[in-house]
């Protein structure tokens, strides 16, 4: 799956720690929450694919609060995505 692939908004409350996403084809993913960060006062979900043997990429996607309920949505902005990519791979290395 593209890391940068289009994911509509999901309605789901991140505490339960997986989430399913629906593509641009209406294919659902479901995805573990494995980590929510926090950088330049925005807060993000790193996910991994939860049923998806051959791929186990991080995907960051941010998580926008409207009417009380957490929704998650791609980056879109190309320095914002490099910002939490370059921050969560520090973070990885420094876990290891």
């Amino acid at each position: 799956m593209d890391e940068n692939k289009d994911l509509t908004p999901n309605e789901e409350e991140l505490e339960d720690g997986l989430v399913v996403l629906i593509d641009e084809d209406n294919n659902e993913h479901t995805f573990q929450v494995l980590e929510r960060i926090e950088l330049n006062g925005q807060e993000y979900a790193i996910l991994v694919p939860w049923d998806e043997d051959d791929d186990d990429s991080a995907i960051p996607l941010k998580i926008v609060i409207e009417d009380g309920e957490e929704l998650l949505y791609d980056i879109d902005n190309d320095d914002e995505w490099e910002a939490i990519v370059e921050f969560w791979n520090n973070y990885v290395d420094e876990e290891e």
